[in-house]
């Protein structure tokens, strides 16, 4: 991997200068880079899903109506927000980090489902590997978890990917929740005061994918 320093960065009239660019042997599935968290520090990013449309403000639009707060926790440099998972047999709430880069619904480390007694509490459907950028990659068995809730807004029967308990792999930590529920919202993320405003749009009660190896 090689690394750059005093880049500048022009997104859509935004300018960033003096930043760092690292290179990956190895591409992500979907684009041709990632932009870091870091580069929104200061400011309120809205994802608008319905109209594929990223918006930039500095400071929280005028009207939130209809919007769910909830407020973040930090892993790291990254924003996390609270899950509940409703198995069945429990009902448990962790801190998930957000993650637009990952496809699937979540996706949680062994360190984060044991904790909450996640493992052999749902009925299992699969199994899968996640990659991201690097040549890594993990096994998971693919879960489906009956209820899933996030800001009191419900979602139910979500294929959900578990780290195999057995995995000899330790690196990485936490779980992250991914495109296939943060694309059932518009999301606005206030990054300066840690806070997330969620409304629930067309989508949100569509069906989701089952994305297995088996």
């Amino acid at each position: 991997m090689a690394a750059s320093a005093g880049n500048t960065i022009e997104v859509a009239g935004l300018r960033w200068e003096h930043e760092p660019l690292l290179l990956h042997d190895r591409a992500s599935n979907a684009g041709d880079g990632v932009m870091g968290i870091h580069m929104f520090e200061g400011k309120v990013v809205e994802f608008d899903y319905d109209r594929s449309v990223l918006v930039i403000h500095d400071s929280m639009p005028e009207s939130l109506d209809g919007f769910v707060r909830v407020e973040l926790g930090r892993a790291g440099p990254l924003p996390t927000i609270p899950v509940t998972f409703h198995t069945g047999v429990a009902t448990v709430t962790g801190s998930v980090i957000i993650d637009t880069g990952a496809t699937a619904a979540l996706f949680a480390r062994r360190d984060f489902a044991e904790p909450l007694g996640l493992y052999g509490a749902m009925p299992k459907i699969g199994k899968g590997r996640q990659t991201g950028i690097g040549r890594g990659s993990l096994e998971s068995d693919l879960v489906l978890l009956p209820m899933m809730t996030i800001g009191g807004i419900e979602m139910r029967d979500v294929p959900i990917y578990l780290e195999t308990a057995n995995h000899e792999t330790t690196a990485g930590e936490g779980a992250v929740l991914g495109m296939d529920v943060l694309s059932r919202f518009t999301m606005v993320l206030d990054m300066t005061n840690n806070v997330a405003y969620l409304k629930p749009n067309a989508s949100i009660g569509d069906p989701f994918a089952r994305r297995s190896t088996g």
